[in-house]
């Protein structure tokens, strides 16, 4: 049988302004993804005569059809007419529930495989199927800088640099983006008010300008619910870096002005993070 793979990135949202809630109970979003491929999973599918299975080694991890990749496996046999089955595996690295968008980066590629395989959906069918399994996992058909509006799920791609000075902690136990959005208050008076100051900066490369252009309506409800995350987001403070809620979290990230900067502040919080079973990633 046919085995296919992709190596398939993890996400951080540069900017996050939750407009309101819409009539269907989802939330108007303006956000800005940002693709991170030092944090990646890999996702292989080998083609069956019928059924989806999924196997993963990480706890946590549905191997049923609640799985989100059986899922987008179904629908796209579906959406396609195929009578075809598949064996999925992850190898998780992206972590759990974490604010960085794995399980729809899962989704995504096992869209993108079963589309390499088969090539049975136009571009705007295999994106209706990957809004039908998730609002993030269209992002993850083309995983590149993008503004997302709606639920996150209209794209406009947007070039930015390849690698921002940032550091990256994913958080070790999972936030329920249900749990956040229904804590959210936002405020009467916000800056900035779009994430097109933020783009530009990034674009000229004044990352000091861009530290104070970042944003996370999400934010405030989440560092106050758990104190190990206000706790780290003081650390990367102390180091110079304009710190983030990535999502729902519970992943944080930082922005620096420079690159040695960035890279004093990965040296000296590796070990102190190392503490609290954490480990920093550069991006």
């Amino acid at each position: 049988m046919t085995i296919l793979s992709l190596s398939t990135p993890g996400k951080i949202n540069l900017y996050l302004e939750v407009k309101g809630k819409r009539p269907d109970s989802y939330h108007e979003l303006v956000t800005l993804f940002y693709p991170v491929r030092a944090i990646s999973d890999r996702v292989e599918l080998e083609l069956t005569f019928s059924g989806v299975t999924v196997s993963c080694e990480t706890s946590g991890v549905p191997q049923n059809d609640l799985n989100i990749c059986a899922r987008a496996a179904h629908a796209y046999f579906e959406a396609a007419r195929i009578d075809s089955g598949v064996a999925i595996r992850i190898e998780k690295t992206i972590p759990v529930a974490a604010g960085m968008g794995g399980g729809s980066s899962d989704a995504g590629a096992t869209l993108l495989l079963l589309q390499r395989q088969f090539q049975a959906l136009d571009a705007g069918a295999l994106k209706a199927v990957a809004l039908e399994i998730g609002a993030d996992v269209p992002f993850f058909l083309a995983p590149e800088p993008a503004i997302g509006c709606g639920r996150g799920e209209l794209l406009t791609p947007v070039e930015l640099p390849a690698e921002p000075p940032l550091l990256i902690v994913p958080a070790c136990f999972p936030v329920s983006s249900a749990w956040a959005y229904k804590h959210l208050v936002i405020p009467e008076k916000t800056f900035p008010a779009s994430p097109f100051p933020l783009i530009e900066a990034l674009r000229k490369g004044d990352f000091a300008e861009a530290q104070g252009l970042l944003r996370n309506d999400l934010q405030h409800a989440v560092l106050g619910k758990f104190p190990l995350l206000s706790l780290i987001s003081g650390l990367l403070r102390e180091t110079g870096g304009a710190v983030l809620v990535s999502g729902s979290g519970p992943t944080l990230f930082a922005l620096y002005s420079d690159f040695r900067t960035r890279d004093d502040a990965f040296a000296a919080l590796t070990p102190l993070l190392r503490k609290y079973h954490l480990q920093p990633y550069q991006s």
